[in-house]
């Protein structure tokens, strides 16, 4: 699709901005800013701590792209904008206001530069850069001369470590953030446990008695309202972004003191305990727009002046699948800075590269309608008297509190709501709790408020306490957007059928290879999808990109066996896909460390093993078209299932220069306008179960109008007990208990605004039953 540029563009991707670099890792762009007239961001690899061949680019207003000649590499995610000297600093780079740049030496100045902040006693002369492996620098932003003030752990690793350096290492093990406000300069890091850390800077910051320790989660952003230049004032609130277990963290620092609230996760792809996946929740001006966060796989509108006495205006916008990593407003919009593909445990990609992606406010509200889920307890032990932390209601449709506990009687839990976002509280109602039981609170259409939580007055065990968004409704398909993309009605074997196997070669150049029935085509930064004579590369693609069988389908459901054995079902889409098994791509890596899941009609995000896999799988899209492979390149989806006749109306096409191919290029985002997920299908249709064993899991996360039908071959009654969770860890909870007649079927239609992650049945005795689910 082009624009008012002379450059193409696809979904607000411009091909020819793509970058990649030499490794085989990951090309992440990790920060990006506006400056001197032009839009500058750096690359990063894993791990260069020495520096590399990563560059400093810069962008015109006419998208010409430039790579510094004073480039030096490295894995830096920082930016600053340091306004007395008046320079850009990001990553090792110092830029002033005619774009001159100089660099420290990453052979000296070891280190993946993730933070950046004021110098606490002298801040309009030098500024502090915080390390991933939590190095700490004390550098002059006009000589440049640096003083280490913490040793960084990757460079002592490469070395003989002295204990004394081991016994002062600060938790966690991915360092990230870095700010300075009240007084404090304030560190985060998301690995393993984690860490919310600050130092007045007065004692020595090698060991770590001199740090206070502010909470030992895994936290990423810390900032503030003066946002890439630093506190505006000693009085201004500080923000910490992470997570736990239960949902995303949000931590204020005001009046010297922390308050923790939580928001709910859109998504389970970045809990890894190594914390690798996050890569970067931000909170960051953009513009008129105000304040723009980022944070698990949801974006929200952040309020300029947040803090716990002002909490309201966080406002979901929407949910994405990109990996975002960083964004700055520019020429009216929103560019976002992505990390797109790598190369771990990645074998079909051959280079890793990313790319920007330009965007309008108004676009972000075309992603996944808000949506979302998280806890204030999970299995844990509440003493009477207890009130739980604060959690973002605000902004989100439909909603549903579940509780369960472990305690032999009925508990009563009150529920309270901030509804201006003042700190007063006010009880607005109850729910009652079975003992060693479960129950469920649909929040009313018509409830608003900015915050909630739970209060208790007797002590329990295993308490848990977790929400479940979901909209009222899905964006509808865009006929517009999709066109070209071969429909239902497309026969596979049509002569107007394009279909193949699409793969990212190893070429610096980012070639795209795409094998059909016809031959083997290429296409480049060009964007000429061109036919190639090259069998020796063709039959490589081949068996490289080989499409596998990665889930059964039989009369019930879609069915996933994972690694362990477990199973999972899925809905089923049209029946046509039923004769197309082995025929189009199942799972690949489309967003770095995250996975797309092509089954039956429905686009679902699939996250890394270490993140629990199918167990934690969310569908998109349910397109009920004829896609025979996907793929990520230059920043762009890539798409293969072509109606070509079609194909000719629609820009995202492109027809190879014989005529008898082609491909569709959009953004990954795009998804999400390929239609609502639906389907129908369930754990049992006809079959033999065994009294009180339970059935397979069924997938009912972001699903919204949903009911069951219900029905066996006995000649008596069976009570079928429907069980649901809503952790996605196996736990399960009875939802209610349905007694069938015999040779009956029962209709249950689930409430307005319930949801759970998974759904399964039990029966009281043997039959062949049917449980079938229908989502629409």
């Amino acid at each position: 699709m082009t624009n008012k540029s002379k450059h193409l563009r696809f979904s607000g991707i411009y091909p020819h901005l793509a970058v990649t670099n030499e490794g085989s890792t990951e090309c992440g762009i990790g920060a990006i800013a506006a400056w001197a007239g032009k839009l500058w961001f750096i690359t990063y690899p894993a791990n260069g701590y020495k520096g590399d061949d990563n560059k400093l680019y810069s962008i015109d207003p006419d998208l010409n792209m430039e790579v510094s000649e004073k480039s030096v590499g490295g894995t830096h995610a920082n930016r600053f904008i340091h306004d007395k000297s008046g320079q850009l600093i990001m990553g090792v780079y110092f830029i002033d206001s005619k774009g001159n740049v100089r660099a420290l030496d990453p052979k000296l100045v070891n280190g993946r530069m993730t933070g950046i902040g004021k110098h606490l006693f002298n801040p309009d002369e030098k500024i502090y850069l915080n390390t991933m492996e939590a190095g700490l620098y004390e550098v002059d932003v006009y000589t440049l001369e640096w003083r280490r003030l913490r040793r960084d752990m990757f460079h002592e690793l490469n070395k003989e470590i002295p204990l004394s350096v081991l016994e002062d290492k600060l938790p966690g093990n991915h360092g990230k953030g870095g700010y300075t406000g009240q007084g404090r300069y304030i560190v985060t890091n998301n690995g393993y446990t984690g860490v919310l850390a600050e130092w007045d800077g007065k004692k020595d910051p090698q060991k770590v008695a001199n740090w206070v320790i502010v909470d030992r989660e895994k936290y990423t952003e810390v900032t503030g309202p003066g946002g890439i230049h630093g506190p505006r004032n000693d009085d201004d609130p500080v923000w910490a972004l992470g997570w736990d277990d239960k949902s995303v963290l949000l931590n204020v620092r005001y009046n010297g003191e922390w308050k923790r609230f939580r928001l709910p996760k859109a998504s389970y792809t970045q809990d890894a305990d190594h914390g690798w996946f996050t890569e970067w929740p931000r909170i960051r001006e953009v513009g008129d727009f105000g304040f723009l966060m980022c944070m698990h796989g949801m974006l929200y509108k952040f309020p300029k002046n947040f803090t716990p006495y002002n909490s309201s205006g966080i406002i979901p916008i929407s949910r994405h699948q990109k990996m975002i990593v960083d964004y700055e407003f520019w020429n009216g919009e929103i560019v976002f800075a992505c990390d797109d593909a790598s190369m771990f445990d990645n074998p079909m990609l051959g280079r890793q590269q990313s790319n920007l992606w330009f965007a309008s406010p108004k676009d972000l509200e075309n992603l996944g309608r808000p949506a979302g889920w998280g806890g204030v307890w999970l299995k844990e032990t509440i003493e009477a008297g207890s009130v739980s932390e604060p959690f973002l209601i605000s902004g989100f449709e439909r909603k549903v509190l579940h509780i369960s506990h472990q305690r032999a009687s009925t508990i009563n839990f009150k529920i309270e709501a901030d509804i201006n976002g003042t700190g007063l509280w006010e009880q607005i109602d109850t729910v009652d709790v079975p003992g060693h039981g479960y129950n469920y609170y649909i929040f009313p259409d018509n409830f608003q408020a900015q915050w909630v939580r739970l209060r208790v007055l007797q002590d329990i065990p295993r308490c848990t306490a977790y929400f479940h968004y979901t909209p009222k409704y899905h964006h509808p398909k865009n006929v517009e957007l999709t066109k070209g993309i071969a429909g239902a009605s497309q026969e596979i074997n049509s002569e107007n059928y394009s279909g193949g196997i699409v793969r990212i070669s190893e070429s610096k150049d980012l070639i795209l290879q795409f094998v059909t029935e016809d031959g083997y085509y290429e296409i480049g930064g060009d964007m000429i999808l061109k036919k190639v004579d090259n069998p020796a590369e063709e039959k490589r693609v081949k068996e490289i990109a080989k499409i596998s069988v990665d889930f059964e389908v039989d009369d019930a459901s879609v069915l996933i066996v994972d690694r362990y054995g477990n199973k999972f079902r899925l809905p089923r889409g049209a029946d046509y896909y039923d004769k197309l098994e082995g025929k189009y791509r199942g799972i690949r890596e489309v967003v770095t460390e995250r996975s797309l899941l092509n089954a039956h009609g429905t686009i679902y995000e699939l996250p890394r093993f270490e993140c629990k896999e199918f167990m934690r799988i969310k569908p998109i899209t349910t397109h009920n078209m004829l896609i025979s492979d996907f793929a990520s390149w230059r920043g762009m989806l890539v798409i293969s299932g072509i109606n070509l006749k079609e194909a000719k109306e629609n820009e995202h096409c492109i027809i190879s220069d014989d005529g008898k191919a082609a491909l569709w290029f959009g953004n990954v985002d795009d998804l999400w306008q390929f239609g609502p997920p639906s389907g129908i299908g369930g754990p049992c249709k006809n079959t033999k179960m065994k009294a009180g064993v339970p059935s397979d899991p069924y997938l009912m996360a972001c699903y919204i109008n949903k009911s069951v039908e219900l029905s066996h071959d006995l000649d008596e009654e069976v009570e079928f007990t429907i069980e649901v969770d809503f952790t996605a860890d196996g736990t399960w909870h009875t939802y209610r208990k349905i007694i069938v007649p015999p040779r009956q079927k029962v209709t249950h239609i689930f409430p307005d605004g319930y949801s759970a992650h998974w759904v399964r049945i039990r029966v009281n005795k043997d039959c062949s039953a049917t449980a079938l689910f229908t989502y629409r």
